[in-house]
């Protein structure tokens, strides 16, 4: 039985990413750091790794995406799947008008796809469209 980090990574694994690979495989890179992505699948030449998260807790950690993502072959892709897009990261500060910035705007402020539970289906057909093509 897979031991997983969270309710919500258990919950896409018997759904939606039940084909993926939970915990594909741990990569190394320049913060020296350690990084294991939730869930894998290579589809042709191209590998796509998502993370599930419910939030992102500090700065740091994500620092670490962004700095894994360097390590990446382009033809390998970090993608997000946050259980509630919403999520305001208490530790951002303010902007101008007073806001804090959400899981999902980090996300595109720093070039990552992200979906959700219920959006996630959108890139599952993209990629089996490619991978028909």
């Amino acid at each position: 039985m897979t031991k997983y980090d969270s309710i919500f990574e258990q919950k896409l694994h018997s759904g939606l990413l039940k084909d993926w690979t939970y915990h594909p495989k741990t990569f190394e890179f320049s913060i020296p750091k350690k990084y294991t992505p939730d869930y894998g699948l290579e589809v042709g030449d191209k590998t796509y790794y998502i993370e599930s998260k419910g939030y992102l807790y500090t700065g740091e950690s994500c620092r670490s995406f962004t700095e894994f993502r360097k390590t990446l072959d382009p033809l390998e892709e970090l993608i997000f799947c946050f259980s509630n897009p919403t999520t305001i990261l208490k530790w951002k500060t303010k902007r101008k008008n007073g806001a804090k910035m959400t899981v999902s705007q980090w996300a595109d402020v720093n070039n990552f796809r992200w979906y959700t539970m219920e959006t996630l289906f959108v890139l599952l057909h993209e990629i089996r469209r490619k991978n028909n093509a």
